[in-house]
Parts: C-alpha cells; sequence; structure tokens
C-alpha cells in the first residue's frame, strides 16, 4: 500500500485554495476507474491574539501539529 503526500517544502503558498484530484485505472482493464478529489481552501492566520503550537519544532506534512489560540 502506497501513500501519496507532497515532499517538497513550499510548493503551497499562504492565502491559495487548493483542489487536490486523484484518478485511478485498472492496468488489466481501463474501463475500470475512479476519481476523488479534495477542496482545501485558503485559511487567514489569527489575529489580535497569542497562539501556541505544539511541538515546537514543525516537520511539515510529518508531524500532527496542535494550535491553541
Amino acid at each position: 500500500r502506497k501513500h501519496l503526500g507532497l515532499n517538497k517544502w513550499g510548493i503551497l503558498q499562504d492565502h491559495f485554495n487548493y483542489t487536490f484530484v486523484v484518478n485511478v485505472s485498472c492496468i488489466s482493464d481501463k474501463s475500470i476507474f475512479g476519481s476523488a478529489s479534495l477542496f482545501l481552501p485558503a485559511n487567514n492566520p489569527p489575529s489580535h491574539g497569542t497562539c501556541d503550537f505544539s511541538p515546537k519544532v514543525i516537520i511539515p506534512l510529518e508531524k500532527q501539529v496542535t494550535m491553541n489560540c
């Protein structure tokens, strides 16, 4: 089983919406196929307050990050 992921730092930019689309087909029968998409809207940063992140060292797309504002 393979996992798909983005592994280039900085490839996604702030303030942009993104749609990820995956199309698959069966190797032995091209008439069998499927598709899925995921829409990620831009998120504005918090303002007029403070936030705390855990862990303090963040590895993008590898570690879960918790934010309390």
